[in-house]
């Protein structure tokens, strides 16, 4: 006796196209942005991740020093407290810093950063976006 089986895999296929999806939206959404967008591990002892979008030097392979290479000395203590509090309390990053641009000049930035959880609310990541601040105050009006 030959057992047949036939297997449904549309749900899972239309999951996967959906997945598929949501990524390539968010690749472009990543590209089309003006802000630097950035990963840092859990406990923000190295960064992952940085797309610099021309602003600041890209991050090439992850790094634990980041605040020696990204953050102005007068502002590493600061970032190091905002961020060991956003750790304490799972809470939003927020913060205003300098950081080193591609041509060696400091620039000041606003950093806000969202903790990503598993499944047991523990923080496995940091998923964040640097927007100049000139930038940024130009562009909202005269």
């Amino acid at each position: 006796m030959i057992a047949e089986y036939a297997l449904d895999v549309s749900d899972r296929k239309r999951a996967e196209q959906a997945v598929r999806e949501n990524e390539q939206r968010f690749r472009a959404f990543v590209m089309a942005s003006a802000d630097i967008v950035y990963r840092m591990n859990a406990d923000w002892s190295e960064m992952w991740q940085l797309r610099g979008a021309g602003v600041i030097p890209d991050l090439p392979e992850p790094t634990a020093n980041w605040l020696d290479v990204y953050i102005h000395p007068e502002d590493r203590t600061q970032v190091v407290e905002a961020a060991r509090a956003a750790v304490e309390a799972r809470a939003v990053f927020d913060a205003e810093y300098r950081v080193r641009r591609t041509d060696g000049s400091f620039g000041r930035t606003h950093s806000r950063a969202v903790p990503i959880l598993n499944e047991r609310g523990e923080i496995i990541e940091w998923l964040g976006t640097v927007s100049d601040v000139a930038t940024c105050a130009m562009s909202d009006g005269p």
